[in-house]
């Protein structure tokens, strides 16, 4: 029943706007293309964290130095990855759509949402992760990170793109038996350009909030998982532009071994507050 003020309708005790401008949200669903070029690469399967299935989010870079973290969790940027996972397609009715209340609020993106609006916004995930490899114990921590003027910044997704076409270089020079010095030297521009894209991610994100943790991961030898699903929410200010993604890192195993964010299983929110 109408009450006479600007609300259209009662609900659990709350009052929602009539306008869906005031209360607006956003949900998108972790995706991935069904077919690419380094899913099945020749060279180091791990560096490309590509799959089918879903990211790994077990990243590590090897031993982490106790003065990198605080209370066992790392602490610096360079131990963290930003998580490129989330649909940005609509009006497929495959599963995989993202859901938009008002579209002049947000902007769905491959690693999150941009806000048209300034104000305060709950953004909450829900990740399923697998484990693939016996034997390991896991621990994954994720934190939320945000950047500024996000729109008009295309330095990322060249420097993206740059390394997945010289990763793929890579594959092909080594299928193709390619000599040791052109493979070689395609390696190292390939690293060269991660160490750049990672840098650069590093330098104009921010990461936010507290880093939450998962339980104990772990593939037993007799085959029960101790998969799980894992929630990591938290309010934020944002101004009008910002943007935001989740990251992850892997911190109880310097082992590389994968613990995947599946696809269909995991979901990012944004809602104004």
């Amino acid at each position: 029943m109408s009450s006479g003020v600007p609300y259209d309708r009662f609900e659990a005790g709350h009052l929602l706007p009539v306008s869906g401008k005031n209360f607006t949200y956003a949900q998108t669903i972790a995706w991935m293309p069904a077919t690419h070029g380094l899913y099945t690469p020749t060279y180091n399967y791990d560096k490309y964290n590509l799959n089918p299935e879903g990211i790994n989010v077990n990243h590590t870079i090897g031993y982490i130095a106790a003065s990198d973290t605080f209370n066992d969790i790392p602490d610096q940027n360079s131990y963290y990855q930003k998580l490129n996972l989330w649909s940005i397609t609509t009006g497929q009715n495959d599963g995989y759509d993202y859901t938009l209340s008002y579209p002049n609020a947000y902007d769905v993106l491959r690693h999150g949402f941009r806000v048209k609006q300034t104000g305060y916004f709950k953004v909450n995930g829900t990740l399923h992760l697998k484990t693939y490899v016996s034997g390991g114990r896991y621990n994954v921590a994720f934190q939320y990170g945000t950047r500024s003027n996000g729109e008009n910044d295309t330095t990322e997704i060249t420097l993206e793109n740059e390394l997945e076409q010289l990763q793929i270089a890579v594959d092909a020079a080594i299928a193709n038996q390619e000599s040791v010095a052109v493979i070689s030297q395609l390696q190292t521009d390939t690293d060269a350009k991660q160490a750049a894209l990672k840098s650069y991610i590093d330098s104009t994100w921010t990461r936010v909030d507290i880093p939450q943790m998962t339980g104990y991961l772990n593939l037993h030898s007799s085959g029960r998982k101790m998969n799980q699903s894992f929630n990591i929410s938290t309010i934020l200010h944002l101004n009008a532009g910002d943007e935001v993604a989740l990251f992850s890192t892997g911190f109880a195993s310097t082992s590389a071994a994968t613990v995947r964010a599946l696809i269909k299983h995991c979901s990012f929110q944004i809602q104004a507050m």
